[in-house]
């Protein structure tokens, strides 16, 4: 993925990122064993989605993160949510969903001045 990023072929790094979480969901052992990669996987594939205004994918995508399961770390389930309502955040304001937006500011500036988030 680094080397189309490199090369400015944005698309196929999304492409590639895809593919990525695909194979994850389909083989659902592999999120736990991956778990930060799987994530991370998620809000790299959001921020592509995002810079290329391929929105349609974005709800998907924020399903996946709010599908994953913490049991004991506080800290990953606060980045979690971090990245759920920034994604929405960012999805209303570019789908013209303002109120929606608004909506999420309230939950979001909570979340930022939550202590433990890092």
């Amino acid at each position: 993925s680094i080397a189309f990023q490199e090369r400015g072929n944005i698309e196929e790094v999304g492409s590639q990122y895809k593919k990525i979480i695909d194979m994850y969901n389909r083989n659902r052992h592999m999120v736990a064993e991956f778990l930060l990669q799987y994530i991370n996987t998620i809000k790299n594939y959001i921020d592509i989605c995002i810079n290329t205004k391929n929105f349609d994918e974005i709800p998907e995508l924020i399903n996946n993160l709010e599908a994953i399961k913490i049991n004991n770390n506080a800290s990953l389930k606060l980045q979690i949510q971090y990245y759920i309502y920034s994604s929405l955040f960012i999805y209303y304001l570019n789908t013209s969903k303002f109120q929606q937006a608004i909506d999420i500011v309230f939950p979001l500036e909570s979340l930022l001045n939550n202590p433990n988030i890092s």
